[in-house]
């Protein structure tokens, strides 16, 4: 008898550590998956130094690479016009996303503002940041080294329509993952109050295309005339901002 019972306690032992591990495990793995802030930033470089600043963000992804396992997607974008460059990045929690703030990148950039980026640290970083909640999401794994094109739509909700807003880009989401596949990556973001926005990545142009002939583009024409100040052509098409993706880390 106690030596059933020495077999049972030991045996309880490593069944109790196996399920703690899983759970860690699956905990880490959960992480991964669990999109929740995000930052939207936009610089504009100084004349004459924008291949200087799009250089100095490859650098800044081998920071984020090197340093920030926490955060969870890092990019860097251009604008076709080369004198626009926006870091879009996302995190699986607040103290994640004050980690980032803390880390090598800010205080890099902060060094080198004055000279690449007009209105230096002060005016042309800093008000230009812009923390949002994701309210919902799709990634794809492994999808990475394909991710060429990224769109930017900001969308500003009509009074008291901030939660049908809301409601209607969780669903534009579901929308996606169902009917996308070359929708790479793709959040709906709330700066807060009545601001929102969709940020989403491309490998190849005819993927953007077939996207804003999808049905999020349909249900979104027919919808924003009631959810978004300016409609469809003044609220939605007039607002979308293309780039191409100079850098792009996911982990």
């Amino acid at each position: 008898m106690k030596v059933t019972c020495f077999i049972l306690k030991k045996l309880f032992f490593y069944l109790s550590g196996f399920i703690f591990l899983l759970g860690v495990n699956m905990s880490a793995n959960a992480t991964a998956d669990n999109q929740v802030r995000a930052s939207y930033i936009q610089l504009t470089a100084q004349s004459g130094k924008e291949t200087d600043l799009a250089d100095f963000l490859g650098v800044g992804a081998q920071l984020v690479s090197d340093t920030e396992p926490e955060t969870l997607l890092w990019s860097a974008l251009q604008s076709q016009d080369k004198k626009t460059l926006v870091i879009f990045d996302t995190f699986g929690s607040q103290a994640a996303q004050d980690a980032h703030f803390s880390g090598k990148i800010p205080e890099a950039l902060s060094s080198k503002a004055h000279d690449l980026v007009q209105g230096g640290w002060n005016k042309g970083v800093v008000p230009n940041i812009n923390n949002a909640d994701i309210i919902a999401f799709k990634t794809t794994p492994d999808a990475v080294s394909n991710v060429k094109i990224a769109t930017f739509i900001p969308l500003t909700a009509k009074a008291g329509q901030e939660e049908n807003l809301a409601n209607f880009l969780k669903q534009g989401a579901q929308i996606v993952k169902d009917n996308e596949p070359d929708t790479l990556h793709w959040f709906a973001i709330h700066f807060g109050q009545n601001k929102f926005g969709i940020v989403d990545f491309f490998p190849n142009q005819a993927a953007v295309d077939h996207h804003f002939a999808g049905g999020v583009a349909q249900a979104m024409q027919q919808h924003a005339a009631t959810l978004v100040e300016g409609g469809w052509e003044n609220g939605v098409v007039a607002g979308i901002q293309a780039f191409s993706v100079i850098e792009f880390i996911k982990r």
